[in-house]
């Protein structure tokens, strides 16, 4: 999941893996593998200098997740430093 979010050039596509990966009525993924979802979202915002809306609102939601809630701190911070734009 790393390597496709620093290489795949089509950021839809790969925004749509992680919200799968982020999706909490989808199947159940590793936790470890949602954990690094959350922190690609980061890098996503960080590469591209835009994320996509849908995205950014999962990543909020999990501010208040006791085991993913520091990972999703980070990844707004990254979202505000290079995409602001999507916090709107």
């Amino acid at each position: 999941m790393l390597a496709l979010t620093y290489d795949d050039p089509d950021r839809d596509s790969v925004e749509a893996l992680l919200l799968e990966c982020l999706d909490p009525a989808g199947p159940a993924v590793d936790p470890q593998v949602t954990a690094l979802a959350v922190t690609c979202a980061g890098h996503v915002a960080r590469l591209h200098g835009h994320i996509g809306p849908r995205l950014v609102a999962r990543v909020r939601e999990l501010l208040r997740d006791p085991l993913l809630g520091g990972r999703a701190e980070d990844a707004m911070d990254d979202i505000g430093a290079f995409a602001s734009d999507a916090l709107n």
